[in-house]
């Protein structure tokens, strides 16, 4: 007998694959439990899912008595819709900038190096929960390894100075070690270990500091560059919408037939995604089932538009999906 588990139940299922830490995984389990229709055809399913999360409320347990000493220091696992790694010389007031954005803690002192390991926060921008990674500052390249280890996992490069000649520094240093900012790869045979990365200049401490901010586009016209503070927390929110624009991710938002959309927990997609996209992040099986689509937003003419699964989305945009 079939379970008929509601488009609802899928899209819990996805937010259950993608969670990160224990307390998300819980969630989203609770959410799947409540969302399985009662009856004779989905009795093995709900037994499976009330065994895992049995399973994870045992391993959330033990988790609260293991220290993170055997974990790799300059590891940090992704959480939320995307990770962004913070670098920079010392003392630009990289941490104190980390510690307004987000709700971790990053040590701040008046000498240099006082971060030593990398430090992750969680920062939310409207209703996404984005990743920052604070680093030890970056001397040079061979001595920043790890830092730079870090960077080529991220989605997204926030670059910290308080002087022009540091953005200098610092763009050689990524150039030196194979890592190309905002622009695409060369198109090379011998690109062995490359990479590229979507990045931002931030200026801290223009509280006190003058920037030449017309010089500074000039010689780098492929980035976003915003002057902020730390101490007064100018620009702070300017900051989140950069960083977020520079991800090129958007938020799409599911509605059942005659229902209010979900606000609270969007599907992240990159930017350029369709319809079929969309009902490939909720399962591969509702993808294959998708008959077409009801857009609401700015990807459409007019509200509740019918259109069919290669139809590009854009943020903010709301669907109903119909399937056979």
């Amino acid at each position: 007998m079939p379970a008929n588990l509601p488009p609802q139940w899928f899209v819990a299922e996805v937010r259950y694959r993608e969670a990160k830490t224990f307390p998300e995984k819980i969630q989203a389990l609770e959410e799947l439990i409540r969302l399985t229709p009662k009856h004779k055809g989905s009795e093995n399913l709900l037994a499976q899912l009330k065994r895992r999360m049995a399973k994870l409320k045992e391993q959330s347990e033990k988790q609260r008595f293991v220290g993170a000493h055997g974990a790799p220091v300059f590891s940090v696992k992704k959480e939320g819709a995307a990770q962004i790694v913070l670098v920079g010389p010392a003392n630009v007031g990289k941490s104190s900038l980390f510690n307004n954005l987000t709700a971790a803690e990053s040590e701040v002192a008046d000498y240099p190096f006082t971060t030593t390991r990398p430090i992750p926060g969680m920062m939310r921008f409207e209703n996404i929960q984005l990743q920052l990674v604070d680093t030890p500052p970056i001397v040079d390249g061979e001595k920043s390894g790890q830092v730079f280890s870090l960077i080529r996992s991220a989605d997204e490069i926030a670059i910290i100075v308080d002087s022009f000649d540091q953005i200098d520094f610092l763009v050689k240093e990524f150039d030196r070690t194979g890592i190309f900012l905002n622009e695409k790869l060369p198109d090379f045979l011998d690109l062995k270990g490359q990479v590229s990365k979507k990045a931002i200049i931030v200026l801290n401490k223009a509280d006190i500091k003058s920037f030449d901010i017309e010089n500074i586009s000039q010689k780098y016209p492929n980035f976003k560059i915003i002057p902020a503070s730390a101490k007064t927390k100018a620009n702070l929110e300017l900051l989140k919408q950069n960083i977020f624009q520079t991800l090129e991710i958007i938020r799409v938002y599911t509605k059942s037939p005659g229902k209010e959309p979900n606000y609270t927990q969007p599907l992240v997609l990159k930017k350029g995604s369709t319809i079929f996209d969309a009902a490939i992040l909720i399962h591969k099986d509702f993808a294959e089932k998708l008959k077409f689509a009801k857009v609401w937003g700015n990807s459409v003419e007019f509200p509740g538009k019918q259109v069919k699964r290669e139809h590009v989305l854009l943020d903010g945009d709301i669907v109903e999906f119909h399937v056979r």
